[in-house]
């Protein structure tokens, strides 16, 4: 099961399946394999410091060292796999025909000709690069006990995400907006938004906004931020993040 897992995640975030979003999908996978080596190092660890006490975890241990450096072997296949997958996604396009390609878009996205004349490109461009230099930070924050810090990060990142694509499209942003709020109205842009709101929705759901992740006086006594937002609830918070960055990026880039 656990194999499965990380598996489905390592092909997910694999750079190669995501050509058109490189860079947040290499900091994932980045950070994806970083957390693999460390799982399975501290759990090494903490074999071996049963073994020291108790003989009979020796063999438990053992198998898991050998465990360990089967992922590693699998790391080939899966890369084999993805490119493989890349290879068939670029032939597909090449059999494509563009001039229905576009027709189908322009009669299924409608987009007036007034959202299409009034968009600020630079603008968008410039807050989408905040945006993943945000989500850099987040990542450089992990396993170093700020996992608070990765959330409001994220939080960030993903309203910025959001302030670009609606430059994208109008020119300006309503700022003051709640990320949920911001996520309602530009979903209304183009269905390939489809699923943005939820996706804004989840992260609330685990407590991401600007106050909860820095104020201890908003969570229930004696509870503070640093000890609320766990390792596994960050790693979570990441990939969510990732998904909102790399929909809203690519609305952005054919409207830019």
């Amino acid at each position: 099961e656990r194999k499965k897992i990380i598996r489905r995640l390592y092909l997910k975030w694999h750079p190669d399946k995501n050509p058109e979003n490189h860079d947040i999908a290499n900091e994932v996978f980045k950070h994806l394999q970083n957390e693999i080596n460390r799982l399975e190092k501290q759990a090494f660890l903490d074999q071996n410091a049963d073994r020291a006490s108790r003989r009979t975890f020796s063999t438990s241990a053992s198998r898991f060292q050998s465990d360990k450096f089967s992922f590693q072997r699998f790391y080939t296949s899966w890369n084999q796999e993805a490119t493989s997958h890349k290879s068939e996604r670029q032939q597909q396009n090449k059999e494509k025909c563009p001039p229905s390609a576009g027709q189908t878009y322009s009669q299924r996205f409608f987009v007036p000709p007034t959202f299409k004349s009034a968009g600020n490109p630079v603008e968008a461009r410039r807050w989408l690069r905040q945006a993943r230099a945000n989500f850099s930070a987040a990542r450089n924050d992990l396993h170093k006990n700020a996992n608070e810090w990765v959330c409001f990060k994220c939080f960030l990142s993903t309203k910025l995400a959001l302030i670009a694509a609606d430059y994208a499209v109008r020119g300006k942003s309503d700022k003051d907006l709640k990320p949920t709020a911001l996520a309602q109205k530009i979903e209304e842009y183009s269905q390939q938004l489809e699923g943005l709101t939820n996706d804004v929705h989840t992260l609330e759901a685990y407590g991401v906004d600007s106050l909860k992740t820095r104020y201890p006086d908003l969570l229930p006594f004696p509870q503070i931020p640093n000890d609320r937002f766990t390792s596994e609830v960050a790693m979570r918070v990441m990939e969510c993040t990732a998904c909102i960055i790399i929909k809203l990026e690519n609305f952005i880039q054919q409207k830019v």
